[in-house]
């Protein structure tokens, strides 16, 4: 669709459930995830909606693309864990990232060394590689980085002081938080 509501595409056309749409970073094509009969796959189709594939075989929701465009960020949905992986664009070299469970949202930072993520209602950064996972915040969740990867703009839970979600900032080292909304409505924010 376009910017101010016109020229409006249908890209899918299945009686699957398709959802979490995610562009590439050159345009071209669009990772999503299809659900139905009980499981999800992640799919990929080219931006004309042409083309669509399924690229992984295992349950798999929440695909993000790799700033580089070669590798997909994606939650491995299996019983009551969801855990983090990634698989290249073309469907090979599956992985597993570091031994995490219960992975509500995962984000790749700008420059593609770092993976900011929700676990344990709490927000998490985690090094490209699997490695060094740390806390950042707790009663959060939802990050997302701006555009520079200076920040990351989040729910904060429980800490504000109304009682409800606030959209808050904070550095990415997780120091100098900033309240940039209170309303109820104040969910998952993106800034892409």
């Amino acid at each position: 669709i376009g910017r101010d509501g016109s020229n409006r595409v249908r890209l899918t056309n299945t009686p699957q459930d398709e959802s979490a749409p995610d562009w590439s970073p050159d345009g071209t094509r669009i990772a999503y995830t299809r659900s139905g009969d009980g499981d999800s796959r992640i799919w990929v189709m080219r931006a004309d909606g042409s083309g669509q594939r399924q690229l992984t075989n295992d349950p798999g929701a929440d695909p993000d693309w790799a700033p580089d465009g070669n590798r997909i960020l994606y939650l491995h949905v299996g019983g009551s864990n969801q855990t983090l992986y990634t698989i290249n664009s073309d469907g090979s070299a599956r992985r597993r990232l570091g031994n995490l469970n219960v992975v509500r949202s995962a984000r790749w930072s700008p420059d593609g060394t770092r993976i900011a993520l929700t676990m344990q209602d709490a927000i998490w950064i985690i090094n490209a590689d699997g490695n060094g996972l740390h806390r950042l915040r707790q009663s959060a969740a939802d990050p997302s980085w701006t555009p520079d990867g200076r920040h990351l703009v989040f729910t904060a839970y429980a800490s504000a002081p109304t009682g409800v979600p606030e959209l808050r900032r904070m550095d990415a080292d997780g120091r100098n938080e900033v309240i940039l909304g209170r309303d109820q409505a104040d969910a998952a924010p993106t800034q892409r």
